[in-house]
């Protein structure tokens, strides 16, 4: 695992030299959530037990991690027996609209930790595939591959918000 502060020498040779190390790590971070949201690269899992008769859920994401979307739903087929691991075979379940009923995440848990589905008389057991982005916590590690795939695009998008962002050298009119 990586800090933000691993970015740092990337970016801050290609800055003014006066622009302080925590404005480049502010940048960087902000960068790099705002990549992650956007993206949707980064995509997780859980897997959810649904009670009978229960229709809120808790999504609760590893360490760091912000759901950002949710990318679908399943349901384990019970005919199959217990399966470990979610696969293609697992039934998506229909996202909530005019026309029918389905799973929908209240638009005002900015967390989007509740998932809402429509209770069951029986228990089930679900998968919830999530896109995340990072907390903007100093102490959040950012995976490796993040670094390996898309640092220098991380980089480059913190190197120009410093050097878009006003400075008291600007001239105001």
């Amino acid at each position: 695992m990586n800090t933000i502060a691993d970015l740092v020498p990337f970016v801050a040779g290609r800055v003014p030299l006066d622009i302080p190390t925590p404005n480049i790590q502010h940048a960087i971070r902000e960068t790099l959530v705002d990549f992650l949201r956007r993206s949707r690269v980064g995509t997780s899992g859980v897997y959810i037990e649904q009670p009978c008769n229960r229709s809120d859920l808790l999504i609760e994401p590893l360490g760091c991690r912000r759901v950002v979307r949710i990318e679908g739903v399943y349901e384990q087929p019970h005919c199959r027996g217990t399966l470990p691991m979610w696969d293609h075979s697992w039934i998506e379940l229909p996202q909530h609209d005019d026309w029918r009923p389905g799973w929908w995440i209240d638009p005002d848990d900015h967390d989007m930790t509740t998932l809402f589905i429509p209770a069951m008389p029986k228990a089930r057991r679900l998968y919830v595939r999530f896109a995340w982005t990072l907390s903007r916590d100093n102490a959040c590690d950012v995976p490796e591959w993040i670094y390996e795939r898309f640092g220098n695009i991380i980089a480059d998008g913190a190197t120009a918000a410093l050097l878009l962002a006003p400075t008291a050298d600007d001239k105001h009119d």
